[in-house]
């Protein structure tokens, strides 16, 4: 009996441990996606600034 209820705490650390490490890479893949969708937007700001430049020097 004891036995039981030990492999049972043992498999709900296991599998709070694989949870917390899931998320910690979800985690990561969205922190890189943001810093992807950020440099797209410096991007298209920075081009739509040359572009406004460009028409208002002629």
């Amino acid at each position: 009996m004891l036995e039981i209820i030990f492999l049972i705490i043992i498999n709900v650390i296991v599998t709070v441990a694989i949870v917390l490490v899931a998320l910690k890479i979800e985690i990561n893949i969205m922190s890189k996606i943001m810093e992807q969708t950020e440099n797209r937007i410096d991007q298209k700001l920075n081009l739509a600034k040359k572009l406004r430049n460009n028409t208002i020097n002629k």
